[in-house]
C-alpha cells in the first residue's frame, strides 16, 4: 500500500516520540491513559496509538476546535483544560485515576497528575516549555510507586525505534493511523512555511514539498 509522501514526512519525530511515551512501560491493553494537549502533534499521534493498543483514552484540550480534533483522533473523553482537570478525570474514572499520562507540559501539570495517577502508574513527558522546572513532593508512597519518564526520541535505543517503526507502519497499512497535517507548502514558500509553523502550535504538522 502506498502512502502520501506528506504523511511519511510527519512520522519521524512526533510519531516515534508518541509511541515511546505510550509504550515505554509496556502494553496499554485495558488501561486508562490521559493524553495532555490532545490536539498537539505528538499528542494526536499518542491518542491514536494508545487506542490501537487497547487503552481507554482521556485527553485534554484548550479550545472547542482542539477538543474536536482530540475526539476525532479517538479520545473517548476530552476535558477542557480551563476547568478542574483532576476532578474531571477522577469523575470519569470513578475515582480510580489513570494508569499512564502522556504529558506535553510536565512542570505545569505535575500537581494535577499527582492527584490522578494510580499507584504504580507512569508519567511520560516529552516537553515542559511553559514551566521547565518542577518541584516534586516525595512521599514514601509516591517514591515507591510512581514512574516518571522523559522522552527524547533522538537518543532512544535502537530496539525502541525499531518497535515504533514496526507498529506505526502496521497501523498505517491498516488505515488505523494518520498524522494530522495543518498545511502543505512548496519549497519556494519555505519562509512562509516557517512563519506558519511558528504561529500555529497545536494545529497539526507543516509539510514542505520538494519537487
Amino acid at each position: 500500500m502506498l502512502f502520501r509522501s506528506e504523511a511519511g514526512a510527519c512520522l519521524g519525530i512526533p510519531a516515534i516520540t508518541a509511541h515511546r511515551a505510550v509504550f515505554w512501560d509496556g502494553p496499554v491493553q485495558d488501561q486508562t491513559v490521559l493524553v495532555s494537549g490532545g490536539a498537539g502533534r505528538v499528542a494526536h499521534c499518542a491518542i491514536q496509538l494508545a487506542r490501537l493498543g487497547g487503552a481507554r483514552v482521556i485527553a485534554t484540550a484548550s479550545t472547542p476546535d482542539k477538543i474536536e480534533v482530540a475526539r476525532a483522533a479517538g479520545a473517548e473523553h476530552v476535558i477542557d483544560r480551563s476547568g478542574d482537570v483532576a476532578a474531571a478525570v477522577l469523575d470519569l474514572t470513578g475515582g480510580a485515576g489513570v494508569d499512564r499520562v502522556i504529558e506535553v507540559e510536565f512542570g505545569g501539570n505535575l500537581v494535577t497528575n499527582e492527584k490522578i495517577l494510580k499507584d504504580g502508574g507512569a508519567i511520560a513527558s516529552y516537553a515542559s516549555s511553559q514551566v521547565p522546572q518542577a518541584l516534586l513532593t516525595v512521599t514514601p508512597r509516591r517514591a515507591s510507586n510512581m514512574t516518571i519518564r522523559f522522552v527524547y526520541c533522538y537518543s532512544m535505543a535502537a530496539d525502541a525505534k525499531a518497535a515504533a517503526a514496526r507498529d506505526i507502519n502496521r497501523a498505517l497499512t491498516d488505515g488505523a493511523f494518520m498524522p494530522r497535517i495543518a498545511r502543505t507548502f512548496s519549497l519556494e514558500a519555505l519562509a512562509e512555511a516557517h512563519a506558519f509553523a511558528e504561529s500555529s502550535s497545536g494545529d497539526g504538522q507543516v509539510v514542505v514539498t520538494v519537487p
